[in-house]
Order: C-alpha cells, then sequence, then structure tokens
C-alpha cells in the first residue's frame, strides 16, 4: 500500500456499518466517485455488473476482486458484515497487479481474529410479523348471484 499513487478509493467498516446493506455491491454504490454499479436484471440474488474504468475494449469489463489477497469472481460470497474495509484501485495504481487489472482492482479486508483477544461471538437476526388490519368481508355463492 506505500507505493501507491493514484486514485485510490476507500470504503471502510463504519461505512458499511452506517448503510447496512445486504450486499456489499450495494456499500459501494453512490460512495465512490468513477465507479459504475448497475444491476444485470431483476431477479433477486442476481449479480450486480461494476465498471470501474468504463467499458473495455477487450469485452471483458470486470475489475480484479482481491479478497484477503486471493482473486474471487464475485462480491456476493462475501458478508457484509465481515469486511474491515474496501479499497478501489482506479488507475495506474492498479497496475502493480498487472494486465488482469485493466479494468481496476477492488481490494477487501476482512475481520480476521487476532492472537491472544478475548472471544467475541456476533449475532445478527431479524423477525417480522404480517397480519391483516382490516379483513374485507367476502360473499358467498347465492350471495354473489343475487
Amino acid at each position: 500500500k506505500k507505493e501507491v499513487t493514484g486514485a485510490v478509493a476507500v470504503v471502510s467498516s463504519q461505512t458499511i456499518d452506517d448503510l447496512k446493506p445486504t450486499r456489499i455491491e450495494q456499500a459501494l454504490q453512490g460512495q465512490v466517485a468513477g465507479v459504475n454499479i448497475t444491476q444485470s436484471s431483476g431477479s433477486p440474488g442476481a449479480a450486480s455488473n461494476i465498471r470501474i474504468r468504463g467499458v473495455s475494449t477487450n469485452g471483458d469489463s470486470r475489475p480484479l476482486i482481491l479478497l484477503d489477497g486471493r482473486v474471487i469472481e464475485d462480491l456476493s460470497v462475501v458478508n457484509p458484515s465481515d469486511i474491515e474495509s474496501i479499497n478501489i484501485l482506479k488507475d495506474a495504481s492498479a497496475g502493480i497487479y498487472g494486465v488482469r487489472a485493466a479494468n481496476g482492482v477492488i481490494l477487501v479486508t476482512t475481520k480476521t481474529g487476532r492472537k491472544n483477544s478475548d472471544f467475541k461471538s456476533i449475532l445478527n437476526m431479524q423477525i417480522g410479523f404480517q397480519q391483516t388490519t382490516r379483513e374485507i368481508p367476502m360473499l358467498n355463492g347465492t350471495e354473489y348471484a343475487l
């Protein structure tokens, strides 16, 4: 990180916690200048299209995504609450990752366990109730015929 010069954007865990996204792409949407995130379809769970440097001429415009130094294809495999920070390299600073980084790089750092630290467990839970407030009286066959 100390060798990097150029356009670098950082999204911290505090920003992600404030947004409470269900997917990481939602946390990046509108937070980083020059990053365009669109839904590929309207179906639930569909992958998002991430464009950092516009549309590429070689046909593949996806950025290189590194999760703790390992290449992943899609950000949907990571829980947003596990993320410590997201760094986005947008221009020549991505060159240290080679040709695959021609469309930019997304560096995701997760919260990991530390030696000699206290045990900590986090439980995220949601519950909901649905109940009609007013039932509309329905007609039976005889009443409908009249």
